[in-house]
């Protein structure tokens, strides 16, 4: 087994970035044949390093993933793994970054739960406040998709 993710966490840095977009596709189905304790020691990390990785696509593939482990990890362990990355992310100098995990909260709101939404809170209005309008524009429809639910 450790020679599958030592193989998976190579081609997970590939120079290439369809090769990492690929590998960033099938994370969810490799965690659904390991076990949780796999998934936590072994692939997390993987999914972890390929969020900051450089590529837009790549990132977003990986949170499009990452939504999904809630069915093997439970919202909790998914928020005390991957909130604090994701927060990272929405710090991001380079604007579209931003953009595409705000387009993605309240999918990763709906698997994390109320916990996750309370901390969103503050971000919300913060983003509100960003230079670029496209961001300030869909935070209003997240603000407005939340004050529908």
């Amino acid at each position: 087994m450790d020679t599958f993710f030592n193989n998976l966490n190579n081609i997970s840095t590939s120079q290439n970035s369809h090769v990492r977009a690929i590998v960033a596709e099938s994370l969810y189905n490799i965690a659904e044949k390991l076990n949780k304790d796999s998934v936590i020691d072994k692939l997390l990390p993987i999914c972890l390093q390929m969020l900051r990785d450089e590529n837009n696509l790549v990132r977003l593939v990986v949170i499009q993933e990452l939504t999904k482990f809630d069915k093997i990890l439970g919202p909790d362990i998914l928020d005390s793994k991957i909130s604090p990355t994701l927060w990272d992310m929405t710090q991001d100098k380079n604007w579209r970054v931003r953009l595409e995990i705000i387009k993605y909260l309240p999918k990763i709101c709906d698997h994390l739960g109320q916990q996750f939404i309370s901390k969103l809170q503050l971000e919300l209005i913060y983003w509100l406040e960003d230079i670029v309008s496209e961001i300030r524009d869909n935070v209003n429809i997240i603000i407005c998709e939340f004050i529908g639910k």
